[in-house]
């Protein structure tokens, strides 16, 4: 899975989104601490770890748009305890608007302000340029 950026993106401005993208609202009770983050589900605590990978960046991907691409991801394995030492759980809240069967505009909040924001696909970004550049078009 990979996470597209818009590097000249700075700002979102949610009700300039069309209903046309359907929405879900998800919300993850998240732990975080120095070896990794941590998350309950079904009675079982994960613990996840960051794996770095190479990130790309592609000049002018649409007009004068700079494509980020992150090949970062989180490996899960089951765990047994939390670290005493920790930041506390955080509520985040992921809103998911769906703008193709493999393309998702994710935006992500902790009490009730957007930290990140980002294109979610496993398609190469040449395969969802069109659906990025039209949902681009109504934040503009």
């Amino acid at each position: 899975m990979f996470h597209y950026y818009i590097k000249e993106l700075a700002y979102i401005d949610t009700n300039r989104i069309p209903d046309k993208y359907p929405s879900i609202v998800r919300i993850e009770p998240t732990i975080f601490s120095n070896d990794g983050k941590y998350k309950a589900y079904n009675n079982k605590i994960y613990k996840y770890k960051l794996v770095s990978t190479h990130s790309e960046t592609i000049s002018q991907f649409i007009d004068d748009y700079t494509l980020l691409v992150n090949k970062n991801h989180w490996k899960r394995e089951i765990t047994y305890n939390i670290p005493i030492i920790n930041q506390g759980t955080l509520h985040i809240y992921f809103i998911e608007y769906k703008i193709h069967p493999k393309l998702k505009f994710i935006i992500e909040k902790v009490d009730n302000s957007i930290y990140d924001f980002y294109f979610q696909s496993t398609e190469h970004y040449d395969d969802i340029k069109n659906e990025i550049s039209s949902f681009l078009s109504f934040l503009k």
